[in-house]
């Protein structure tokens, strides 16, 4: 039996029930003087009320009805159109990141090729060079490595979610010492001073993408330094139940508020690369990493004033397929 058919049914029941046994009630407190006749003309009144309401709260109910599982059809066909776009952007989504994995790997042989054979034209003809060849001989070596260098950090960014570690138990004060030992030439070239505060104790993680989080933030804040001022660093690591934060401060360049979004998009730079090498993908990586482990992270700077990164991550990690 249909919703709308059953709602009227049991409508009319109660209506009838209550219009018969109220105006029987009603009769035998009243006077016995009373026109029963006049008692069954409003029990007919009153059932013939209940019976019109009822026929119009049936075709009320069943057009809302209606409506709904129209709604819902069209929800649903909505939802199967939303879930097939769903599987064809994963789809596309690795397509390109197997086309960028492919590209920076394969391009990296030519372009160790033109370093190479730049180097050796240098070399065995040094002597019958002008200024201006070996000029062109540098800008070309140079840009070599720096292209191979966007190459091998466009690598490392399709990896990420690709290739990794499984969760295990991760030590984050050893983890930020791994960077730092590995980020001492440069720490002791720009006499860095660090301090590291790590309040959370070691707990399930993915240990690879944590140490490159780490070292990508680390290394921001050594490179975007000002020019009269040692930098300062500080890394502070806290539990917050089931999500830990890491907070990176430094007192470099900082960053306009109009630009929060734009660092973390791959290959956007803020400045230009012969003043500040890099290649534009080490906090797009940072971002696909926190993201891929349903963190977020968020940034707060002004120029002149260093900038905060502060990473808000989950403690448990989604699982991954690793290749």
């Amino acid at each position: 039996m249909k919703p709308a058919l059953k709602i009227t049914l049991a409508y009319l029941s109660v209506g009838y029930c209550w219009i018969i046994f109220s105006d029987r009630i009603l009769l035998w407190l009243t006077d016995t003087d009373t026109s029963p006749i006049w008692i069954d003309f409003q029990t007919i009144k009153g059932l013939i009320y209940v019976s019109i309401t009822g026929v119009l709260l049936y075709f009320l109910i069943r057009h809302y009805l209606d409506q709904i599982e129209k709604k819902v059809k069209e929800l649903e066909l909505l939802n199967k159109q939303l879930e097939c776009q769903a599987v064809q952007l994963k789809q596309s989504n690795q397509d390109l990141e197997q086309f960028a994995y492919t590209a920076s790997h394969d391009l990296q042989e030519p372009l160790r090729m033109i370093s190479a054979f730049m180097t050796q034209l240098d070399k065995k003809y040094h002597e019958r060079l002008d200024e201006k060849a070996h000029q062109y001989i540098y800008f070309a070596i140079d840009g070599a490595k720096r292209m191979r260098k966007i190459l091998i950090d466009l690598l490392e960014f399709s990896r990420i979610g690709r290739i990794s570690d499984e969760p295990s138990m991760v030590d984050v004060q050893s983890i930020i010492e791994e960077c730092l030992a590995e980020l001492r030439p440069k720490i002791t070239e720009t006499k860095a001073s660090i301090q590291v505060n790590v309040s959370c104790p070691a707990f399930s993680w993915d240990a690879k993408l944590l140490r490159m989080i780490i070292y990508q933030l680390v290394d921001n804040a050594l490179k975007f330094t000002k020019n009269d001022t040692e930098p300062a660093i500080e890394i502070n690591c806290r539990d917050l139940g089931k999500h830990w934060v890491l907070v990176v401060k430094d007192n470099g360049i900082g960053i306009e508020e109009e630009y929060f979004e734009k660092i973390f998009v791959i290959f956007q730079r803020l400045h230009n690369s012969a003043r500040y090498e890099g290649s534009g993908i080490g906090l797009a990586s940072v971002k696909k990493a926190v993201e891929l482990q349903r963190g977020n992270v968020a940034v707060e700077s002004s120029p002149g004033r260093g900038s905060t990164f502060t990473l808000t991550l989950p403690k448990e990690t989604v699982s991954r397929t690793t290749s």
